[in-house]
């Protein structure tokens, strides 16, 4: 029971923060097409790791993450203003590079199908 509702507040955490950092967060290193993929926390909810994901290259990716865990302090106080919770987990950033593998493997698929004509 106690996973559920975990789940269920991350989810509700993922909404929350992908809202702070598109309209809050103003550092010129977090790109505008910033995307929260997954909030991991813990069974206590006293940390949360936070996927995110960028348009563009590593670089840009690892930018942003070292970005918003210099705003982590800022980001989990926005958070804990607009979410009902007795304690705020510590956000902890991380780039997710799943949405490019995605791609790449796409791309290497479509690589052999041309190959095969």
């Amino acid at each position: 029971m106690a996973s559920v509702r975990r789940d269920m507040i991350a989810g509700e955490m993922q909404k929350v923060l992908s809202t702070i950092i598109a309209d809050e967060v103003k550092d010129p290193a977090v790109p505008l097409m910033t995307s929260v993929m997954r909030v991991e926390a813990a069974p206590d909810l006293s940390v949360a790791k936070v996927r995110i994901s960028v348009l563009g290259d590593r670089e840009e990716l690892d930018k942003a993450v070292a970005a918003l865990n210099r705003a982590a302090g800022f980001i989990r106080r926005e958070l804990s203003r607009r979410m009902d919770l007795r304690y705020t987990p510590k956000l902890t950033f991380v780039g997710d590079q799943s949405v490019r593998h995605s791609i790449d493997i796409q791309k290497a698929l479509e690589s052999i199908y041309q190959d095969e004509k």
